[in-house]
C-alpha cells in the first residue's frame, strides 16, 4: 500500500508514520505539509489512499479535496476536529470517503484505512433499480428520470444495501458492520451523517418521491414516500 499523508503538524506526522508501520509494515508513506504539493503528488505518485488534514498552511484541505476530485477517485480520509459536524458534512459532500476525528488512536487509524480500502474493493459492478431510481454501482451514479448525482464509495455501498433490502428495516448495527466491519462505540453518530447526505441525494433526484426513512433508535428504511 502507498499512502499519501497531507499534514503540517510534525508531531501528528510522526505519530501516523509509526501507526502505519505497525499496521502496514510493507507500506510506502509519502508526506507533505502543503496542500498544493499534495495534489501534485496524487498525480505523480498514484498513491492507494490519501490521509488529508483540513488545516494546512497554504490552501485549505477542502480546496485540496476539490482539486483531487476534479481528476481522481482515489480514496480520501479527512482529519477533522472530533464532533465538528460542519466540517465532516462539508468534507463528505466534496467527496471524502471517510473521516477520523482528532485526537485519534493508532488502532482506530489503522482500522479506518483498512475498512476504506476494503470498501472500495468490495463494491459490486452491478446496477440496481427501484421504481425509477437507478443506481449505477460501477460509476457511483444515482439517477431518476432526467436527474442524476454522483455518490461517494460509502454512499454507494449504503444505497446498494438499501436497494437490496427495499422496505426492510436495516438497523444501526447491521449498517455499521457493512461499512466498518464492526459496530464500534460512536458509530451511530457517524452513520447518521452518512445517511443524512445520502437521503438528501435520493430525495433530490427523485423529487422527494423516494426517501430513507429514520426509525429513531433502531435504523432506516428505503421506501417510496407515503407507501
Amino acid at each position: 500500500m502507498k499512502l499519501l499523508l497531507i499534514e503540517d503538524n510534525s508531531s501528528i506526522v510522526d505519530f501516523i508514520k509509526i501507526a502505519l508501520k505497525l499496521g502496514f509494515p510493507d507500506s510506502k508513506i509519502i508526506s507533505t505539509h502543503l496542500g498544493k504539493e499534495g495534489v501534485e503528488f496524487v498525480e505523480k505518485e498514484k498513491p492507494d489512499i490519501v490521509l488529508l488534514d483540513l488545516e494546512l498552511p497554504d490552501i485549505s484541505g477542502f480546496e485540496v479535496l476539490e482539486q483531487i476530485r476534479a481528476f481522481s477517485e482515489i480514496p480520501i480520509i479527512i482529519e477533522t476536529i472530533k464532533d465538528n459536524e460542519t466540517d465532516i458534512v462539508r468534507g463528505l459532500t466534496l467527496g471524502a470517503d471517510d473521516y477520523i476525528g482528532k485526537p485519534f488512536g493508532q488502532l482506530e487509524l489503522i482500522a479506518r484505512i483498512r475498512t476504506v480500502l476494503k470498501r472500495i474493493n468490495t463494491i459490486s459492478t452491478d446496477s440496481l433499480i427501484y421504481e425509477k431510481l437507478y443506481l449505477d454501482i460501477s460509476h457511483r451514479t444515482l439517477s431518476h428520470e432526467s436527474k442524476s448525482t454522483r455518490l461517494t464509495p460509502t454512499e454507494t455501498l449504503l444505497l446498494q444495501t438499501f436497494m437490496k433490502n427495499i422496505n426492510k428495516l436495516l438497523t444501526f448495527e447491521s449498517l455499521a458492520e457493512i461499512i466498518w466491519g464492526t459496530d464500534y462505540p460512536g458509530s451511530d453518530n457517524t452513520l447518521k451523517v452518512y445517511i443524512r447526505r445520502l437521503r438528501a441525494k435520493v430525495e433530490s433526484v427523485s423529487d422527494g418521491t423516494i426517501s430513507i426513512i429514520s426509525k429513531p433508535g433502531v435504523g432506516f428504511i428505503l421506501k417510496t414516500v407515503n407507501s
